[in-house]
């Protein structure tokens, strides 16, 4: 199975040379660092986080699943995020099991449709500005009834 119609976009600040090398090849897109990375995703059938170093949440990765797009991350490019199986998001180190789920994202419309709508719940529940503020609320309002 494969896509023979698909672009691959590099987004990412000063890219490695062998990474711009990769632009050499038709359908793969070398961009380096992007004001407004939506405009080169906003269309995107998943969005990948193959990420082998890093710390804590990837805001790029809840912001892509906030738009409705679905994720395939390593564990370092979901650290930080809740997530499981068809909930926005799937997530693997082994690159050969990374492939099979972009593939499944890019080929099944409805296997699509329903983690995105997973991901759009998870953004709500977890993420989202009113869950933020009411965590805060929650926050303070313990630490003020403890140190009273």
């Amino acid at each position: 199975m494969h896509s023979p119609n698909a672009k691959f976009y590099i987004i990412g600040k000063s890219p490695a040379p062998e990474i711009s090398e990769l632009a050499r090849q038709k359908d793969i897109i070398v961009t380096g660092e992007m004001k407004n990375i939506f405009e080169a995703i906003q269309d995107a059938a998943v969005f990948v986080a193959p990420l082998l170093f890093g710390t804590g949440i990837k805001t790029k990765v809840i912001e892509a699943m906030s738009i409705g797009i679905p994720v395939v991350a390593t564990t370092i490019g979901a650290e930080g995020i809740f997530y499981g199986e068809n909930k926005g998001l799937f997530v693997t180190d082994d690159s050969e099991e990374f492939v099979e789920y972009i593939l499944k994202l890019m080929n099944n419309v409805e296997l699509n449709y329903e983690v995105t709508n997973n991901g759009y719940k998870l953004i709500d529940e977890y993420y989202s500005k009113t869950r933020s503020i009411s965590r805060w609320d929650e926050l303070l309002n313990n630490r003020c009834i403890t140190h009273s």
